[in-house]
């Protein structure tokens, strides 16, 4: 029964009970008016009450959905600005410490809030336990107030009976005493007309009691059963909150980790700089030393040659100048052994002086030859098989381009079976595709042309795999975590470290010509590393001024997928050649 038809059903109860005592109807007995009266009483103390109950549900289910519908601005509020965090992260190939503190102070002060939010809702939650303990002692009252009622009506009733079988046995002796005379006839009629009057508006009186009370008892119930809806409306509320508050838990673990790692990442990136930049001027000034003292050596080299040459042009005039000695022959031959040796020293001036420049030159040189912007939500990795440009997105899609209409792109679906598929690099080979999987610390072997395709799974070496290469006939691969660089052995699953000379924090990988070519975030450096003797040694390394995603090389070409510029808001595809 709804409120609105408890009010009609108490308001015709009212009228009914108030009609019943108009002044056309027979006057009661001074004890039946005082029943009448209770009855009214006790009939507009329930409607008082139960007009107080729904007051106060009202007021207790409006200040719970203001409750709910704060929380709920407050907690989309959270997850735009987390929501804005997370892009601000994954669209920044490197943060520098600065935004990193701001980034967590902001995180911080979003679950303070949070905080304080579940606190309030606590408080909130403790009110409304209140409230309803209340309300089931309010219940608990009116119910034994009910009975009381009910045992009070069944005490009259069992009255009321008990006159009624007095009266009939009144009636009953009048009738025999009847006989007496008619003036006694006359007057036992009228008692018996009286008595059953009395028993008459008695039976009524009655019937109308146990009708209140059938009603009173069918309120009660139904008053009952919203109490039981509202406990389980409060119970499915709880749950719900219990359940966001642990999403919230899992969400807030899960970027805390991220942000200690990078904290860790980048304290680590700190040290090997300062490690890096002191080692590399160490090393410039020893080679500007190096390279002061062999440019001496080649001068002097050169002043002795021009000396030695300057005496054998003086001792080939003498000789010529000497006639008395004619030996043509002899002289011939000394001219040609004082020319040869100038020539021979003049060689290897040249020579020696051209060995720095040979070194120059034969380094490649990257050069951009077209930048090219392209849609994308999310990009993670990139790689190309002489055909395609493939990208990977954090979503789990790879999406194909051509190279000469970058506008003709092909949508791949996310492998299916995989569970959780978080793709950071990829790296072609052959007729097949590479992709490494964040998610789960694994790589992944796709068919090529359909990546939906999975051949293969492989377990990563370290927790946090990124960055990921293929030189012909095996993997390498570089994890985060352990801030180490590793090769397949043997095409097998398995994998080794390779130690290097220099430290590095790779983004981009890719393997040409026997050298592994590695974009450093750290210095924004591609830095082509040969292996020699078991160990990556630097061969040579050029600034780069792009945040690049990832790199593929083929032929002298070397594409690229660039992150957000100053110049340039979105992503890019470049062009190099060396």
């Amino acid at each position: 029964m709804t409120p609105e038809e408890l009010h009609q059903e108490l308001d015709r109860l009212w009228a009914k009970v108030s009609a019943s005592s108009g002044p056309d109807l027979p006057q009661i007995p001074s004890e039946r008016s005082t029943v009448h009266d209770v009855t009214l009483d006790a009939l507009a103390l329930m409607k008082r009450q139960q007009r107080q109950k729904e007051r106060g549900w009202s007021e207790l289910l409006d200040a719970k959905e203001r409750s709910l519908d704060a929380y709920r601005t407050r907690s989309e509020a959270l997850e735009a600005e987390v929501a804005g965090l997370r892009r601000r992260l994954e669209s920044e190939g490197s943060i520098v410490v600065g935004e990193v503190l701001e980034a967590r102070a902001k995180l911080e002060a979003g679950m303070k809030a949070l905080e304080s939010e579940r606190a309030k809702y606590e408080e909130e939650r403790r009110s409304l336990d209140a409230i309803l303990e209340a309300t089931r002692q309010r219940l608990a009252a009116e119910s034994f107030r009910a009975l009381k009622l009910q045992e009070e009506a069944h005490r009259r009733e069992q009255q009321y009976l008990l006159d009624l079988g007095e009266l009939s046995t009144r009636a009953e002796r009048h009738e025999e005493n009847a006989a007496s005379g008619a003036a006694e006839v006359l007057k036992l009629s009228g008692s018996l007309a009286e008595a059953k009057n009395a028993l008459e508006k008695t039976l009524a009186e009655l019937l109308r009691e146990r009708s209140l009370r059938e009603e009173t008892d069918e309120e009660r119930v139904s008053a009952l059963k919203k109490v039981a809806d509202l406990e389980t409306h409060f119970k499915e509320l709880s749950l719900i909150w219990e359940e966001e508050r642990s999403q919230w838990r899992e969400l807030w673990d899960r970027e805390r980790s991220t942000w200690e790692g990078q904290r860790k990442e980048i304290e680590s990136w700190e040290a090997g700089l300062r490690r890096e930049r002191e080692s590399w001027q160490a090393e410039i000034q020893s080679q500007e030393t190096k390279h002061v003292e062999f440019v001496s050596q080649i001068n002097s080299s050169l002043r002795e040659s021009s000396e030695t040459s300057a005496r054998l042009a003086s001792v080939v005039g003498i000789l010529d100048r000497v006639g008395a000695l004619d030996l043509p022959g002899r002289r011939a031959n000394l001219g040609r052994r004082a020319k040869g040796a100038l020539t021979a020293s003049l060689v290897v001036g040249l020579a020696l002086s051209a060995i720095p420049l040979w070194r120059h030159f034969s380094r490649p040189r990257l050069k951009a030859v077209s930048v090219q912007a392209v849609e994308l939500d999310n990009p993670t990795g990139m790689t190309y098989d002489g055909a395609k440009i493939w990208v990977s997105q954090w979503s789990g899609e790879l999406r194909s381009f051509d190279p000469k209409d970058l506008r003709s792109k092909t949508l791949h679906p996310a492998s299916k079976g995989l569970g959780a598929y978080r793709p950071t690099a990829l790296a072609a080979a052959g007729d097949f595709l590479w992709s490494v999987d964040s998610a789960q610390a694994r790589v992944i072997k796709h068919k090529a042309g359909k990546p939906e395709v999975v051949l293969a799974s492989l377990r990563a070496p370290g927790p946090a795999p990124c960055a990921l290469a293929f030189d012909g006939s095996s993997l390498w691969l570089y994890d985060a975590a352990t801030s180490a660089i590793y090769r397949q052995k043997g095409g097998s699953a398995d994998f080794a470290a390779v130690p290097a000379e220099v430290e590095i924090v790779p983004a981009a990988m890719a393997f040409v010509d026997g050298r592994l070519w590695a974009f450093d975030s750290k210095s924004r450096e591609m830095v082509i590393m040969e292996l020699k003797d078991g160990k990556l040694k630097s061969w040579t390394r050029q600034a780069i001024p792009e945040s690049l995603l990832g790199v593929s090389v083929a032929g002298r070409e070397l594409w690229a997928l660039a992150g957000p510029a100053m110049e340039r808001p979105g992503y890019a595809l470049v062009k190099y050649r060396y």
